[in-house]
């Protein structure tokens, strides 16, 4: 089952990282088919009661942790979030930044996929990082040398800055949110050539929606029974 946007985004072309949390998901799913394995084994209410939570929260891991994803498609980019996707075409995308979501900036506004995402402590170890590594040129300049440079770079030969450059460029190649950025960009740039639609479109998804409920039905079950 699929929704407009995931329609409009056209066959899917490749797929971008996978966060950490979608193993955890991995595991509360197995974990709950395994509980409600065991109660199937067992009599009595105590077994009923531990096959509804078991599956609320499978179902719940699935939307939370495991649906989000990111696509690149035919069209443009798909954003799978919990229970809305959200479709760009490649023409409207202008700027990619993966922060603790991706950001994918528009003509007229900022959208967010949980399917790529650093982890709070992580993006701000990233900034102070960043910090450090910046050497501002005089004041309010706005100027900053290489992030990678070392000490006295300055002063050395244009061929060692260009060993430096290509050191610089080969941490990047490594990084893999980096990486998400540039290929993204390079996508929407590369797409934009083919198609001039800019229409961003957000569609609810059924199928985690229904799951949701699903839990909730569960959860109830089980704690009036």
């Amino acid at each position: 089952m699929t929704n407009t946007a995931a329609e409009e985004a056209g066959p899917q072309t490749e797929k971008f990282i996978v966060p950490m949390g979608r193993y955890l998901g991995y595991a509360v799913v197995i974990a709950g088919a395994l509980l409600s394995s065991y109660a199937l084994t067992q009599e009595g209410w105590g077994a009923i009661r531990l096959i509804g939570f078991a599956v609320a929260f499978a179902l719940v891991a699935w939307v939370v942790l495991i649906r989000p994803q990111v696509t690149a498609h035919t069209h443009g980019l798909l954003m799978r979030n919990m229970v809305r996707d959200t479709f760009l075409p490649w023409a409207s995308i202008k700027s990619c930044r993966v922060a603790q979501t991706l950001q994918i900036g528009t003509r007229d506004k900022v959208y967010h996929g949980l399917g790529v995402s650093k982890s709070a402590r992580a993006a701000k170890r990233e900034w102070r990082q960043s910090r450090r590594q910046q050497t501002f040129l005089g004041p309010n300049t706005g100027m900053s040398a290489l992030k990678f440079a070392p000490p006295g770079l300055a002063g050395e030969s244009a061929e060692q800055k260009t060993e430096v450059n290509m050191a610089r460029e080969e941490i990047l190649i490594k990084n893999e949110f980096a990486h998400t950025e540039q290929r993204i960009e390079r996508l929407a740039m590369q797409g934009a050539a083919a198609t001039t639609d800019q229409t961003p479109t957000v569609a609810w998804d059924p199928v985690p929606v229904v799951a949701l409920v699903g839990a909730a039905v569960a959860v109830l079950a089980a704690l009036l029974i």
